[in-house]
């Protein structure tokens, strides 16, 4: 049924198969292989964000809403497409947002490459 605690309690699964369907292990036809390889990328560029995550990023809005968008439509779309293929082409609308969201982390961890430094001397 459609009780808010089985929403609750099947979130996770949802988000974790949209995130990661297919995997390289995973793919049946040789047309999933580009998609599967995105999907070990950003698994594998998610990992460290995980470990080195700083709660202060959630102050800059830019975070937050990347964040909320991708949690939100991953969970959705996991709970309500039932097909591998569908749920790989709607999924695209919110790769963009993942992909700001993995710069802003990594941007942030690593002492903020993507800024000029001044120059000295």
């Amino acid at each position: 049924t459609g009780s808010p605690l089985n929403f609750l309690k099947n979130s996770p699964i949802a988000f974790l198969h949209t995130l990661s369907s297919p995997l390289l292990f995973e793919k049946n036809k040789g047309i999933q292989l580009p998609v599967a390889l995105e999907n070990t990328l950003v698994i594998l560029l998610l990992i460290p964000c995980l470990f080195l995550f700083k709660r202060t990023l959630f102050n800059r809005p830019e975070c937050l809403f990347c964040t909320l968008r991708v949690i939100s439509y991953f969970i959705l779309a996991g709970l309500v497409i039932p097909v591998p293929g569908a749920l790989i082409r709607l999924k695209t609308s919110v790769l963009p947002f993942l992909m700001i969201l993995l710069v802003i982390l990594y941007d942030a961890i690593s002492g903020n490459i993507f800024r000029k430094k001044p120059l000295t001397g």
